[in-house]
């Protein structure tokens, strides 16, 4: 999941560059899945919550990512997302910036 974290950040960033709001959207899905499965509970519920509730919905939503992820935080001692206020493009930014340190500090 590290790797694949890695990965889906650089897609965002170059979405985010390029001002491709709708590729930055879609590549917060595999990264809402993989911080998940690395233990990032309270970012995992704040970009379930983004994607669900706030402003970036993807254009193809996939049911069944969003239900591992719930499972996932289940079995964390967590309830599904609540609806929140939509992340501004800063905000996303520092989320992003957020885990990507989580990745630094887990990588031996």
């Amino acid at each position: 999941p590290v790797e694949a974290a890695r990965t889906t950040l650089a897609g965002i960033r170059v979405g985010d560059r390029l001002g491709m709001e709708i590729m930055l959207t879609n590549c917060l899905e595999p990264l809402l899945l993989a911080t998940a499965m690395l233990g990032q509970t309270e970012t995992a519920v704040r970009l379930r919550a983004e994607l669900v509730h706030g402003t970036r919905h993807p254009i193809h939503a996939r049911p069944t990512l969003f239900a591992e992820v719930d499972r996932l935080l289940v079995e964390q001692g967590i309830g599904p997302a609540e609806p929140a206020a939509p992340l501004s493009r800063r905000e996303l930014l520092d989320l992003l910036d957020e885990i990507e340190a989580a990745l630094d500090e887990a990588t031996p």
